[in-house]
């Protein structure tokens, strides 16, 4: 195997490791992450595709390698600068987004908290959720279970005032979660913690505990965006680049193939070398053929 096509065979598995490694980032640490899942929730399954088409690439690119076919290496330059640019389109956008929409949060909070209006659809939706699920849990204390410590404890009592169970909310995962999380009691404003979860400190809440106004969830939550937003858009980018150094690779090989010597072809010096041994051929089948030897007609 010529140095091209061990440099193309090495850039193609690497691209499978690179694939490989994008699912892996789709798979465990965007889909399994709640604050990512819930609020940037197209990035995991576009991420698992992605990675699913470079490891597919990488494998067209292993056969081209080793079969030599400039078809197949065409298609795996091509599927590689292709995908090497969705990646970096996806790790840009993905820090992108998760900071544009931690903004919008703090800003959507800022100016409910001014004037009771939400400036964005995200931050009014969330907060919306939480005026539901404070109904809810209102609701399940008045109605037999007062001694709730909070939403889980409630069961099918946990409803709002239009009938809605507060598990089929969409957002009760999140606001679940970031309660858990930083201890923390209503979304834009303070208020009382929905499902009872620690306070700051590690202080469980108790029925005296149950009611107290606790420092608003939306820092908490645009401050995890941002960070963990960031960090994925990163990996995705630095995970990308290496399909840009393996496109030049199969460049190089399409631009300049290995020599190939043509059918028929002789090289002057092969032919020179080929014309010699024919002529001491000759000489020693002429000398046979007269009973002497090459050497016993030199010293005649």
């Amino acid at each position: 195997m010529k140095t091209q096509q061990c440099c193309v065979l090495a850039s193609a598995l690497g691209t499978i490791i690179v694939g490989i490694a994008l699912v892996s980032v789709s798979r465990l640490l965007l889909s399994a992450d709640v604050v990512l899942r819930n609020l940037e929730p197209s990035f995991g399954p576009a991420v698992f595709a992605l990675g699913v088409s470079v490891c597919f690439i990488g494998a067209i690119g292993t056969c081209g390698s080793c079969l030599s076919s400039r078809i197949a290496l065409s298609v795996y330059g091509l599927g590689d600068l292709l995908t090497a640019l969705a990646g970096l389109v996806l790790g840009g956008s993905l820090l992108f987004m998760a900071n544009m929409h931690s903004i919008d949060i703090v800003q959507s909070c800022s100016l409910f908290q001014q004037s009771g209006q939400s400036s964005s659809a995200l931050g009014k939706q969330y907060q919306e959720s939480y005026d539901k699920m404070k109904q809810a849990l209102q609701n399940c204390r008045r109605n037999g279970r007062a001694g709730a410590l909070g939403l889980q404890d409630c069961g099918r009592l946990g409803r709002d005032n239009n009938g809605n169970w507060y598990q089929q909310d969409p957002r009760r995962e999140m606001l679940s979660w970031i309660e858990a999380f930083s201890g923390c009691g209503g979304f834009c404003a303070g208020d009382v913690p929905l499902f009872g979860f620690a306070a700051p400190g590690g202080q469980a809440t108790d029925q005296s505990s149950k009611t107290s106004l606790r420092d608003p969830c939306y820092k908490s939550l645009a401050g995890e965006l941002q960070v963990r937003g960031s960090a994925n858009g990163v990996i995705i980018t630095v995970l990308s680049l290496p399909l840009v150094v393996a496109v030049c690779g199969a460049a190089w090989t399409l631009c300049y193939p290995p020599l190939r010597a043509r059918k028929d072809y002789f090289h002057p010096a092969d032919f020179l070398r080929t014309s010699d041994d024919d002529h001491l051929e000759s000489d020693r089948l002429l000398s046979h053929a007269r009973g002497t030897s090459p050497e016993n007609s030199d010293d005649e």
